[in-house]
């Protein structure tokens, strides 16, 4: 798959400040702002909404001593909401509450027996989830309770909304708030600091401390939320106080992972700690997560990660025998769409959306949707898309030929009827059609050009002040040219990775560069494309190659991902 390079700056820094003030320059932040980080300045984001009219909501149902019933979604988004607000009514002492997090089998939003277990003059709090839960909200209403929804999900049509009795979503017609892409566990947790200041006297005052603040943080960064202004402050403190081991679930499950001594980061938590919570909504029973995340018995905390790691397992394993399949499809049948959707009988549902993720890596470029075919003759899918491709627009499109759908910009869920599968793949890549060329094409955005003798711990040690790394902020991509390779060496059981070392003395690792063996060859030169990382193993700094191409090829690069 072919890269496009492009160097957002054609300055050539002389020193490691001004590396720094080109990558800040690219992301249209100002040194001041963006290195100083204090979770104080999200009180600058509060202007949300209902935030008032929810408050007042809440107090009269805690006044009253009424049932209340949290609902989350079953992603690390949902339970991690629902985990601050059991944390949030501990701590003043309400224990008439009930939480339920649906399973896959139940379906996205509001599930039936959140009418079941709820009781008339009581609460529904829903979290991740209702934005779009008509009739469900309907019932509950008529039944005499009240919803309190908190959600972030997209809102293509006001007409389509819940007639909740207080909805807080960013996103909705008329919110005045400055950042629209806080997830729900950002919001719960503004939304808490706001329900705090508002308690009566007869009412503890919580502190919302490390737990609240590491369960916001990884709710933000599971749910690939940008990582700029009032998220940036969220996932900055709450990996601070994970990092310092103030919320215990999260510590014992990066034990279970094998990342306790390992330098905590937002990369961490997306691919170590977040795939253990998420593992237990894909191929298990998502209460599970969630009672690891309130546990407040560490031997019940270390039962629950040891079940988690052996559910991301099978998760993993059922992930891969579903990408060979989809390999398998393409191999027989190619196709140059721009769109591919694709849904095969017997795929566990769970796995749906990573798998479109890593297709779109490995074999297509574009909009990828994989559906897992039901006995009930209805396809049950996962959508991922590139930047440019509003998936959300683009399955608005398609509303007709949709059972149930919603989702963000770049994923989304939905359904269908197999008997509609084949329209539905026309009228998507209808949409793609028009679309520009551009859209379609993978890009590699490179910060800068930088001389290799610039290529230092110092550089290493400035570039860390810049994280929590991630959507909005991506760890900075550099271009250096003219590097001659010394030696080249395949690792890794399928000997799939290059350890590569150069004439200026770096040693660089190339991820899954095996099909670059051939065209790498030592003693010549190439541009290289990398970022920069430190090696706990060999106590040094090494280039993390992204792209690389001969020096005297002016065309793109050989661009393996």
């Amino acid at each position: 798959m072919r890269l496009r390079w492009m160097v957002q700056s054609k300055r050539i820094p002389s020193d490691v400040d001004e590396v720094v003030d080109i990558v800040l320059s690219n992301r249209g932040v100002s040194r001041s702002d963006f290195l100083n980080i204090s979770i104080e300045k999200l009180q600058q984001y509060m202007n949300i909404k209902n935030f008032d009219d929810g408050v007042r909501l809440i107090l009269s149902h805690l006044v009253r001593g009424s049932k209340i019933t949290i609902v989350g979604d079953y992603d690390c988004d949902g339970i991690t909401s629902a985990a601050q607000w059991t944390f949030f009514l501990r701590d003043i002492g309400y224990s008439n509450f009930d939480v339920i997090i649906p399973t896959r089998d139940e379906g996205y939003g509001i599930p039936e027996r959140a009418v079941e277990r709820s009781e008339s003059g009581g609460l529904v709090i829903a979290v991740d989830c209702g934005t779009h839960d008509r009739e469900v909200i309907d019932r509950l209403r008529s039944a005499g309770c009240d919803v309190l929804v908190i959600d972030h999900h997209e809102v293509k049509d006001s007409d389509k909304v819940a007639s909740a009795t207080v909805l807080i979503n960013p996103k909705q017609q008329g919110c005045p708030s400055r950042f629209k892409e806080l997830c729900s566990s950002g919001l719960t947790l503004l939304f808490l600091v706001k329900l705090r200041q508002a308690l009566p006297s007869f009412f503890p005052r919580p502190v919302l401390d490390g737990r609240f603040q590491s369960l916001a943080a990884i709710g933000t960064i599971a749910d690939v939320m940008p990582l700029v202004e009032a998220n940036r402050i969220i996932v900055a403190s709450g990996l601070s106080m994970m990092g310092r081991n103030r919320f215990a679930p999260a510590t014992v499950l990066r034990k279970a992972a094998g990342v306790e001594n390992k330098p905590l980061s937002s990369g961490m938590v997306g691919f170590y700690l977040a795939p253990r919570l998420n593992a237990a909504g894909r191929v298990g029973d998502p209460m599970m997560a969630y009672k690891l995340l309130t546990a407040t018995r560490i031997s019940e905390m270390e039962d629950i990660a040891r079940t988690l790691n052996q559910l991301n397992a099978r998760r993993q394993a059922e992930e891969e025998r579903v990408i060979r399949c989809i390999a398998s499809y393409l191999t027989s049948q190619p196709f140059t769409g721009r769109t591919l959707v694709v849904a095969g009988k017997g795929w566990h549902p769970g796995v749906l959306g990573i798998v479109a993720s890593r297709v779109i890596q490995r074999y297509h470029y574009g909009p990828v949707i994989v559906g897992s075919v039901g006995d009930n003759g209805v396809i049950k899918a996962s959508a991922r898309s590139v930047p440019g491709f509003d998936v959300c627009d683009a399955l608005s499109h398609c509303d007709d030929l949709l059972i149930k759908w919603g989702g963000h910009e770049s994923a989304a869920g939905l359904s269908l009827e197999v008997g509609n599968l084949r329209e539905f793949q026309e009228r998507f890549e209808d949409y793609a059609a028009r679309l520009p060329d551009d859209v379609f094409q993978p890009k590699l955005c490179i910060d800068a050009t930088l001389p290799s003798k610039l290529v230092s711990n110092d550089l290493v040690e400035a570039l860390n002040r810049l994280e929590p790394y991630g959507p909005g902020n991506p760890r900075p991509l550099f271009l250096t040219k003219a590097q001659r390779i010394t030696n080249v060496k395949a690792f890794g059981n399928k000997h799939e990775h290059l350890n590569i070392e150069f004439n200026s003395s770096i040693s660089a690792v190339f991820w899954r560069g095996c099909k670059a063996v051939s065209y790498i060859k030592p003693s010549l030169l190439y541009n290289v494309v990398y970022h920069l990382e430190e090696d706990s193993y060999r106590g040094s700094i090494r280039m993390v190659i992204q792209d690389i191409r001969p020096f005297s090829d002016g065309g793109i690069g050989i661009g393996l991902r």
